[in-house]
């Protein structure tokens, strides 16, 4: 069976040693991830959003 724990930890090592292979390696695996998280928090914002105007009535 496999551990999300041991499996989280493995990436975080394949995503370190490919930052550090080339700068611009670390500079796109950067860049991807502050594009994710720009897109996490707009669709997170808008979920709530959306979650608070289908409960409040107007």
């Amino acid at each position: 069976m496999v551990s999300p724990i041991e499996v989280f930890v493995d990436l975080i090592d394949h995503f370190t040693t490919a930052a550090s292979v080339d700068p611009l390696s670390a500079l796109l695996i950067l860049m991807g991830a502050i594009l994710v998280g720009v897109a996490v928090v707009i669709f997170g914002w808008l979920t709530v959003g959306g979650i608070i105007a289908a409960i409040v009535p107007r």
